[in-house]
């Protein structure tokens, strides 16, 4: 288990984090539900299997961690987006996150 989670909020620190980052888009919660079989820490092929074997289309961008009080990180990072537009993160995290902080990156490919 690392010290750094997904933020509770879009707290100020976030907010300064996004703009360095050069992000147009406020950054979203998005649900973790792990794909059956697929491996931590390794989004992009997770989502190249599950875009092949459901369709919909992979979403990069940046996936928000923080330690409170002490750091606030962006992490490059893949997201399923399904056929009916509903964002998932499919990648299993190591400390079991249930949901994320995900600033979508449309300009990325």
């Amino acid at each position: 288990m690392t010290n750094s989670n997904t933020p509770r909020t879009i707290s100020k620190q976030v907010n300064r984090l996004i703009s360095k980052l050069n992000l147009k888009a406020p950054p979203v919660y998005v649900k973790v539900q792990p794909e059956s079989g697929a491996i931590v820490s390794e989004c992009f092929p997770n989502v190249e299997r599950k875009v092949l074997s459901s369709g919909g289309k992979m979403l990069c961008g940046w996936q928000i961690w923080e330690w409170p009080n002490v750091m606030i990180e962006a992490e490059f990072h893949a997201i399923w987006q399904s056929p009916e537009g509903d964002w998932v993160d499919i990648t299993p995290k190591q400390d079991e996150e249930q949901t994320i902080l995900f600033a979508h990156t449309p300009k990325r490919p």
